[in-house]
């Protein structure tokens, strides 16, 4: 029986394949983590620009209280002025009122003095004189002197009411007048715009530069997995080297 002839090259193991992968593999592999780590300087720097945004915004936000603080302070200030003036008002004009009162007496004493033919020219701080020799229990107060007390209780009643009167008066224009307090909303609305566009401003820088991070993101998920890619056609390589 003929045998037929075997093809050793057939029956022998072939020779490993020690050759390294394919460079582009490589290359590619390695261009790829340059650009990730590029990636990741850029991620991280629109993450610390979010930060620091937060950290303006923050401080915008903390400027607003304080102004809306200060314009609930100013338009009490305003209400209590407004009824403190009306209370002083009122007792300027009832200290007014006693003042008519009391000139009117006055008019009358001098009228009643100049019918009796009075003269009352030592009315202002003289006392009438009273005779020694008189026995004060049979003294009779004479009709001059009577005039005479009257008239220095209205004098001195109406320069009491005019004090109190110029010390209302003095009191009321220490007040915070609209003209001062329209000056100072003025300033804090001006304070208030500034700060609300710096927010309006800083809102859409954050849009946008989160915007940008979250599209650097997937980019870099993407490059990641083109890595794994290379990654896994190296191992396979290697493995069918072995």
């Amino acid at each position: 029986m003929a045998t037929t002839p075997v093809d050793s090259a057939a029956v022998l193991p072939r020779p490993r394949d020690l050759s390294p992968p394919p460079p582009d593999l490589v290359d590619s592999l390695i261009r790829l983590e340059e650009r990730l780590d590029r990636e990741d300087i850029v991620i991280v720097a629109g993450l610390d620009a979010l930060t620091a945004i937060a950290r303006v915004r923050r401080t915008c936000l903390h400027r607003m209280e304080a102004i809306r603080v200060e314009r609930e302070r100013l338009m009490s200030e305003e209400i209590l002025a407004h009824q403190r003036s009306r209370e002083l008002s009122r007792q300027a004009r009832q200290e007014m009122a006693l003042q008519e009162s009391w000139t009117a007496e006055i008019r009358e004493v001098y009228a009643r003095a100049a019918l009796e033919n009075i003269d009352l020219s030592r009315a202002g701080g003289e006392k009438a004189s009273v005779d020694e020799e008189e026995s004060s229990d049979e003294e009779e107060v004479s009709r001059e002197e009577v005039l005479n007390r009257q008239l220095l209780y209205l004098t001195h009643s109406m320069q009491k009411s005019e004090r109190r009167l110029q010390s209302l008066l003095d009191t009321l224009r220490s007040l915070p007048t609209p003209s001062s307090t329209q000056t100072a909303h003025r300033q804090l609305q001006h304070l208030a715009t500034h700060y609300t566009n710096q927010l309006v401003e800083f809102s859409f820088k954050r849009q946008q530069i989160a915007q940008e991070v979250e599209e650097m993101r997937r980019k870099r998920a993407a490059m990641e997995d083109k890595r794994d890619l290379i990654i896994l056609d190296l191992v396979l390589d290697w493995n069918a080297m072995r």
